[in-house]
């Protein structure tokens, strides 16, 4: 009988250390996973479309490399808009307003220059 009350306390004993360490583990893993995300946007901004996928859907929709739809265009203007670089914006609404094919092809290159600038940081 005092075997197995000696073999009961110390398998009790052991259950208790196992979710001790585990308890343990999970905070350090919580703690390690936020200091991450603090790391990869340090500014607490919600992290949009990566400039390169914009770059590409701009190449793709305005320059006709494939057949676009209204939704495309849409799609774009949107991920142009969640990028939240005002300088881009403010070129691709004048881009949009342009009447002139060569303001409107300037303004392309702008847009690509910017986007590709915005690619490097």
């Amino acid at each position: 009988m005092n075997s197995i009350f000696k073999t009961n306390f110390f398998a009790i004993i052991i259950i208790l250390i196992l979710l001790g360490l585990n308890t343990y583990v999970l905070i350090q893993y919580v703690s390690v996973n936020k200091e991450l995300k603090q790391l990869k946007n340090p500014s607490g901004e919600s992290v949009g479309v990566p400039a390169s996928v914009v770059l590409t859907e701009f190449l793709d929709v305005v320059l006709n490399t494939r057949k676009t739809t209204p939704d495309d265009r849409i799609k774009l203007e949107s991920d142009i808009r969640q990028l939240g670089d005002k300088e881009i914006i403010a070129e691709w609404e004048a881009f949009l307003a342009s009447k002139d094919t060569k303001i409107s092809q300037a303004k392309v290159i702008k847009i690509i220059g910017l986007l590709e600038d915005k690619m490097t940081k």
